[in-house]
């Protein structure tokens, strides 16, 4: 199975259960969206997150990672590892810039400005969630290994990074609605 990738607006959902934490809504969003995707191949599957906080669903033969960010669910699902990350375009922060940046990002961030830090920072999110390391693996980013690539897009004011092998990358983001 080639990856896909599906985005989902969290709206509706804020609507609806006005009551509930972000997370609560962010669990029922992802949970919906899995559903709607594989609900006639699967069945019903409740969302679970392992020690390293990847998301999962004890009966889905799939991989799959969830990101989200502002107003937006994004999940990517394939037959390989792979990681997602969105983040919504806003002000730099500087702290991430000098922590988790090598001097040739920074370099290229202070040229380009906020689209090249969105760009890389989503990129090095996708692939900590590929490897599985986390947000601790972030620090130790220099280079990617060959086997490895990314799909990357902007959609509204938000930037996109899917993470999997070369031959197993999306070709776009697909629009679920609620």
């Amino acid at each position: 199975m080639k990856t896909r990738a599906f985005l989902l607006s969290l709206v509706p959902f804020q609507k609806q259960y006005p009551k509930h934490s972000k997370r609560e809504i962010e669990k029922l969003a992802g949970e919906y969206l899995l559903q709607a995707v594989f609900g006639d191949k699967l069945g019903y599957f409740d969302l679970k997150i392992n020690r390293e906080k990847k998301p999962f669903a004890e009966n889905c033969p799939y991989q799959f990672n969830l990101s989200h960010s502002g107003d937006y669910l994004l999940l990517a699902v394939g037959d390989e590892p792979l990681g997602a990350d969105i983040e919504k375009i806003t002000k730099i922060p500087p702290k991430t810039l000098a922590n988790y940046f090598t001097d040739t990002e920074q370099k290229q961030v202070e040229k380009e400005g906020k689209q090249a830090f969105f760009e890389i920072w989503t990129k090095k999110e996708s692939y900590v969630k590929y490897t599985g390391e986390g947000i601790r693996g972030l620090s130790k980013i220099t280079t990617y290994p060959e086997e490895i690539s990314f799909f990357t897009t902007q959609y509204e004011d938000y930037q996109i990074a899917i993470c999997s092998t070369k031959k197993n990358l999306p070709d776009q983001i697909e629009i679920v609605s609620y």
